[in-house]
Order: C-alpha cells, then sequence, then structure tokens
C-alpha cells in the first residue's frame, strides 16, 4: 500500500468523528421533533407544554406535515 492510500484510509474516521462532534454540539432545533413530543405526557397544562415547545405560535398544516409559524 502506498503512503497516500494509508492516509485515506486513515482519514475517513477522522473526518466522520469530526462531523459527528459538529453535530452533537450544534443547538437543538426549533419547534417540534420527535424528542419534544415524547416529553408531553397526559394531564400537562398548556404552560408546561409551552414551556416544552416555547411560545404559542400557530400551527399549521404543510402538505401531510404540521409545521409551526
Amino acid at each position: 500500500m502506498t503512503k497516500k492510500r494509508q492516509l485515506r484510509i486513515a482519514s475517513v474516521p477522522l473526518i466522520a468523528a469530526v462531523v459527528l462532534g459538529v453535530l452533537s454540539i450544534l443547538p437543538p432545533r426549533p419547534g417540534v421533533t420527535k424528542a419534544t413530543f415524547d416529553r408531553i405526557e397526559d394531564g400537562m397544562t398548556r404552560t408546561e407544554v409551552e414551556q416544552i415547545f416555547g411560545p404559542e405560535r400557530e400551527l399549521v398544516v404543510v402538505g401531510n406535515r404540521w409545521a409551526w409559524r
């Protein structure tokens, strides 16, 4: 194996680790996600739900998805 080939093979896990590291430190996306939706429980007050999702916004249907406006 040539040095160039070894360097390319060794760089693949390094690049993957950098990408995963950057993705892990990004802030969560705003709005409704599967993770935030799963935090809602029966019997929660509106205030408790707003603490999870953020302040009240207009919920609309776009195609077959829900979206905040």
